[in-house]
């Protein structure tokens, strides 16, 4: 494994798509911390996590490992402090819904309670409008943006994540 760049006293970010037996990003967190990063963290799409993989991750230098819930983690993320789990089933909602409404299915059909053909909704029939629990504004309708539950688990100065990052 080969470093190029400089990354003493800065937070590195390591990316993948996913992580297995966390091998890679575990001895990529060794080299970082022992060319002088300050702290490692590794962004994953998918956390396979398998075997040995929280152990190990337990017991490397990173100091946190935030992966989307594409694979289900709640067994992980009790097993592994430096876990962060971030939900992506509001990315998935984001996009659905308004396609399935530009290609003419009807509301019903998005929330699975009837037909296009079905005769036009009542007011009080209507599903009721989308509330996510992690939506921190509380508006109806609202769908967060992914970076805003991202910077939520980065380390932040003034809202803006640290742009002194360097990623390998």
């Amino acid at each position: 494994m080969m470093l190029v760049g400089d990354v003493a006293n800065r937070l590195a970010i390591l990316v993948d798509d996913l992580a297995d037996t966390s091998n890679t990003i575990t001895r990529a967190a060794k080299l970082l911390k022992k060319e002088g990063a300050t702290k490692v963290y590794a962004l994953l799409t998918h956390g396979v996590l398998s075997g040995d993989a929280i152990e190990r991750i337990n017991a490397s230098a990173l100091d946190k490992v935030v992966v989307t819930n594409s694979v289900p983690q709640e067994e992980n993320k009790k097993r592994c402090p430096k876990l962060e789990v971030l939900e992506i089933g509001n990315i998935f909602a984001e996009v659905i819904r308004p396609g399935m409404l530009r290609c003419g299915h009807a509301e019903a059909d998005v929330w699975g309670l009837g037909h296009p053909s079905s005769p036009p909704w009542r007011e009080h029939q209507r599903p009721l409008p989308i509330r996510l629990s992690d939506n921190p504004s509380g508006t109806e309708n609202e769908i967060p943006e992914p970076s805003r539950q991202l910077n939520q688990v980065l380390p932040t100065t003034c809202g803006v994540p640290d742009t002194n990052s360097c990623s390998l």
